[in-house]
Order: C-alpha cells, then sequence, then structure tokens
C-alpha cells in the first residue's frame, strides 16, 4: 500500500484472509485494501472482524472510526464513530494522540458537531505528550474555525507562532506551509525572513 501496488496488496490480502483463521492484523490490513478501493461497506466489515477476534485492537479501533467519520453522511454511523474515539482521548501514547488528530480533523470540517467539546478539543491535542508541530498547527485550526473575533483568530497564530526561532528547520518548514494554507503569505515572511543561509526547504515554502 505505501508504494501504491494496490494491485499487489489486493492479492496479498486475499491469501492471508482464505486462511482458516484469518488474524486481526489481517482484517485490519484489510480493512485498509477496502479503503484504498473504495470499498466501504466491506472496509467496515473487516474492520469489525479484527474487532470481533480483539475488542480491545486500538489500530481497527481508529480505522473503524474514521471509516464512520470521513466517508459516511449517516448520523448514527457518525455517533458510532466518535463514540468509538471518546475512550482513546485521555490515553498518553500514540493512540491517543492519533484519535485527538482524527477527530480534530473531521471537527475543522464539520464544526457544527463538536460545539460540546471545542474548547477541550485543541488543547488536549496541544498538550498531547506527543504532539508535534503539525499537531500544534491543527489545533490551531480548529480553533480559528470556531472563532468569528478578528483578534481572538491573531491571538492564536500569535500564539502558535511564539516559539517559531527555537523550532528545527523541518518543523519551521511545516509551520510556514500551515501558515500560507492560511492565506497569511506576510507573515510566513515577517517570521521567516528571506536569508541567503535559510534552509532550502523553506526558502522554497517562503516562495
Amino acid at each position: 500500500l505505501k508504494e501504491n501496488q494496490l494491485d499487489l496488496a489486493v492479492e496479498q490480502v486475499n491469501l492471508l484472509l482464505a486462511r482458516p483463521k484469518p488474524s486481526k492484523e489481517s482484517y485490519n490490513l484489510g480493512g485498509l485494501v477496502a479503503v484504498r478501493q473504495q470499498k466501504t461497506d466491506l472496509a467496515r466489515q473487516r474492520f469489525q472482524n479484527a474487532l470481533d477476534l480483539d475488542p480491545g485492537y486500538t489500530r481497527a479501533v481508529i480505522n473503524f472510526a474514521r471509516i464512520e467519520l470521513f466517508y459516511n453522511f449517516d448520523q448514527e454511523a457518525i455517533i458510532r464513530g466518535l463514540n468509538r474515539l471518546q475512550p482513546l482521548f485521555s490515553r498518553q501514547d500514540e493512540w491517543g494522540l492519533e484519535s485527538l488528530r482524527l477527530l480534530t480533523e473531521w471537527a475543522v470540517l464539520h464544526p457544527s458537531y463538536i460545539r460540546s467539546t471545542e474548547g477541550n478539543l485543541s488543547e488536549q491535542l496541544r498538550h498531547h505528550p506527543l504532539a508535534k508541530i503539525g499537531d500544534q498547527c491543527l489545533a490551531s485550526e480548529w480553533e480559528l474555525k470556531r472563532l468569528t473575533d478578528p483578534k481572538k483568530k491573531e491571538a492564536v497564530i500569535e500564539k502558535l507562532i511564539a516559539s517559531a526561532a527555537q523550532l528545527s528547520a523541518s518543523d519551521q518548514r511545516e509551520l510556514a506551509a500551515w501558515i500560507n494554507r492560511q492565506g497569511l503569505y506576510q507573515k510566513t515572511l515577517k517570521i521567516f525572513p528571506l536569508v541567503p543561509n535559510a534552509p532550502d526547504a523553506l526558502l522554497l515554502v517562503q516562495l
């Protein structure tokens, strides 16, 4: 899948699932392949098969929730997806972070569904112990989505960029790219001036 060889992935998954007792990992992989094939009903079934074998299989929980949130317009499926993620939010591991990322990405697209937790969501993501600069940007994007006061929006941006100078070159590039996606090109140049010794990747973002 990572090498975009979908036909080969389908063939390998079919072999795995043809075994007498497929593993939860095989069902989960089969679900991911089905998603790539745009066969969402099949993906749901395979993720459910994985969870039938192990209800605590977090990887399948996350993937199932993603299907229900992003590939469905059914209200009940959306609620099920949200309920799947809820127990993971407080976890301090990679799956806790992934669940917060997933919900925040979805909330940005569907802000009306998340009003009851809007304040807490961005802070949970921002302060997760494994959060990276991309997560900081995503948390800020959610805050910008729900705010209408220009001054409050500006405060969100300023909070995000306050420590820009201390970021690594790759994190600076990611932050600059995010700021550009918000249409704040002049702010990118203000934070990261065009100087001859700037990293090439950052210069490309600025240009």
